[in-house]
């Protein structure tokens, strides 16, 4: 049940506010019964019915439209369209002005967008209205909805208290910068069908002709095709407020969660975000978004055709900044597309509207979505012969063998490991993980810290404080993220991130002088970061804008995941990008236990040393060497230099009466699992 109040009286044609109800619903009719008994049962009827559920304690706030505040904004355009009717098109940038109080003017604008434009003038007005209210709720002192009627905006007071405030202005910007509503005269050559050298003016009897520069000769206009793209003023921005990350893959559904970075956010206190997000059609189309991080209201505008507007808000705020404020969700064109070269623009944070840094429209900012992930699965092996009593010294460990209690492959159960996936190509700076300072995540603490050395590549041996420059972008689960410079380097900038993002700038200087010895290949710094929820799951560290001695250059990506076997010795990592992967495995004690290695095991060497095969006994033909798995090779190279021989027998039987094991930690091999078979 909803009780609401309006002080001055509710009436058909006022404006209605509140969470849940959209914008621009009115009161079509209302009923002020007599008090009967102290029961007063008052009836709003909205003219636009809402789908949303009320939350509970909700206030509504009334707003009647012949407060002197109340503004009603009408779009129009001078400028021709791509059809050549007078209308906007694609790129134009509309401005609106309005006061937060008498002296302070606060502006707002959007891009029009393509999904905006429709075959008619009033459509594409229409449209381009209803974008612009979902891009920007709030201007000044004025909540912004939809108007009366299509192809206007209406600016209602946040407050129902009445101030005089200065009216409202609005400006059009093509994308050539030219405003149009203040051109007296202009020729629409866009409609240059054929052979002609003088042009009607739109707004007077005034022609325009042709002439080369001298003025001399007037030449015949030739048929010409213009095309009907259009280009922003906005330069395309490698980072801004919000960036996006692949959260899921299954086919052709990809889903990302769209976070706002939080250098944007100067209080640290969340409350509203917008953007406009396109999509290259040809690569994928744009199903939805939805919303998340606790948004109390949230807009979505899809044009269905590769570009959508998203608006959110919180009433209380929100801090944490890790958590995504909406997911996009695309279908993709093939499964074969590799990335998706989305853009984002018209985007606020807080009611801050973020502009190109060098001229005053809507920031463009780059957002490159990885379209293409792997999964793969194996197990974790020890391999030894743990033959004892009657059992024979060594078993056949393939299928359906008659040694099923003496297979020398034993599962290792709950293997802890990490992985990385390298980015493929030459790059000038690399990132290599720590291992050894590497500790195992768990279910119950799935935090892990790691530090990654940042390596150059081919760097001179002779350098004297060469500069340098990077941008790494570190995955939304990462903080406390700090950078150490490494031997021979100044910084000149800062070790700590700025929202998403750590920008390194300075200069190397090689090892020189007295037993110096430079590498072509130094360790720059070391980033170390804490990286929440990598127990079973990873994370990408990218860079861009490198910069080697003022020669731009690249920065190879990194994906960094943690994970443990189950009970059986099998993993699955998923999820992950193409590149080069490594699986580290942990050292585990617990399951691999030197002691497990005997003088059967070194039996079994001669064995396969001298040709054999499996010893005799237990009914199978002995000299059957085709009975061993390429596994059981690999083990049983026990010095590790690529043949097996007595030397890796002998060498076992001296691990074996060693008394300090501590340097002699069996070491991990990698088999594709399709290989070892002994058929």
């Amino acid at each position: 049940q909803l009780y609401v109040n309006s002080t001055s009286g509710i009436q058909a044609g006022d404006f209605v506010f509140g969470p849940g109800i959209p914008a621009g619903d009115t009161v079509a009719s209302t009923w002020t019964p007599t008090v009967n008994a102290g029961v007063v049962s008052p009836t709003v009827t909205l003219t636009n019915s809402t789908t949303l559920q009320l939350l509970a304690n909700t206030n509504l706030q009334f707003v009647h439209p012949k407060n002197a505040d109340v503004q009603i904004i009408t779009l129009s355009s001078t400028a021709p369209s791509t059809s050549g009717a007078i209308s906007y098109r694609a790129g134009d940038t509309i401005s609106v002005t309005a006061y937060l109080n008498a002296n302070t003017p606060v502006t707002k604008s959007y891009i029009v967008a393509s999904s905006d434009i429709t075959t008619t003038p009033a459509a594409t007005m229409a449209n381009v209205a209803k974008s612009f209210v979902l891009a920007n709720p709030v201007i000044g002192a004025f909540n912004v909805i939809n108007g009366p009627s299509n192809g206007t905006i209406e600016l209602v007071p946040t407050s129902g208290t009445q101030q005089v405030l200065p009216a409202a202005t609005i400006t059009d910007v093509n994308a050539f910068g030219v405003d149009e509503n203040t051109v007296s005269q202009y020729y629409n050559f866009y409609g240059i069908k054929t052979a002609q050298n003088t042009f009607a003016g739109a707004n007077s009897p005034l022609f325009a002709s042709l002439s080369d520069p001298t003025g001399a000769n007037t030449p015949t206009a030739l048929s010409s095709s213009y095309s009907a793209a259009s280009t922003s003023l906005a330069t395309l921005q490698t980072h801004g407020p919000v960036y996006m990350e692949l959260s899921s893959l299954s086919g052709t559904n990809a889903t990302y969660n769209i976070f706002v970075d939080p250098s944007s956010v100067t209080s640290g206190v969340l409350n509203t975000a917008g953007m406009t997000i396109t999509v290259p059609v040809s690569s994928a189309a744009i199903a939805n978004i939805l919303p998340g991080a606790n948004g109390t209201v949230t807009q979505v505008n899809n044009s269905g055709t590769g570009s959508i507007t998203y608006q959110w808000a919180s009433n209380i705020g929100v801090t944490d900044l890790s958590k995504p404020v909406g997911q996009l969700a695309l279908t993709l064109a093939s499964t074969s597309i590799n990335s998706v070269a989305a853009t984002a623009t018209n985007m606020s944070v807080n009611s801050t509207n973020f502009k190109d840094p060098l001229q005053n429209v809507p920031m463009l900012e780059a957002s490159t979505l990885n379209s293409q992930v792997y999964s793969l699965s194996g197990h974790f092996y020890q391999q030894y012969n743990p033959a004892s009593g009657t059992t024979m010294p060594f078993g056949n460990s393939s299928a359906g063998s008659l040694f099923a209690s003496s297979v020398t492959q034993t599962s290792i159960p709950t293997q802890d490991f990490s992985y990385t996936v390298q980015g493929y190509g030459s790059n000038n700076l690399i990132f290599v993980v720590e291992t050894a300072n590497l500790m195992p995540t768990t279910r119950a603490n799935p935090t892990a810290l790691v530090n990654l050395d940042l390596v150059g590549q081919g760097m001179s041996l002779t350098a004297a404080k060469m500069p340098f420059a990077v941008t790494i972008n570190v995955p939304s689960n990462a903080s406390a993220v700090n950078f150490t410079p490494g031997t021979g380097v100044t910084l000149t900038s800062g070790t700590t991130t700025n929202g998403h993002t750590l920008t390194l700038t300075g200069t190397y200087t090689a090892a020189s002088g007295k037993g110096a010895v430079a590498s072509s290949t130094p360790t720059l710094g070391v980033l170390q970061a804490t990286l929440a929820n990598e127990f079973n799951g990873g994370s990408q560290f990218t860079m861009d804008t490198v910069s080697i001695n003022g020669v731009t250059g690249t920065g190879q990506s990194l994906y960094f995941g943690m994970g443990q076997s189950d009970t059986t010795g099998l993993y699955t990592i998923g999820n992950i990008p193409a590149g080069s992967l490594a699986v580290v495995p942990f050292s585990n004690p617990m399951a691999i236990n030197p002691n497990k290695i005997t003088v059967n095991d070194a039996m079994a060497v001669l064995s396969i040393a001298a040709g054999k095969g499996i010893p005799p006994g237990q009914g199978l033909t002995p000299g059957l060497p085709g009975n061993i798995l390429p596994s059981d090779y690999m083990a049983s190279d026990f010095n590790q230099d690529g043949q097996v021989t007595a030397a890796d027998a002998l060498g076992i039987l001296n691990y074996i009466v060693s008394v300090n094991k501590a340097n002699l930690t069996p070491s991990y091999s990698y088999i594709p699992a399709s290989n070892d078979s002994t058929t």
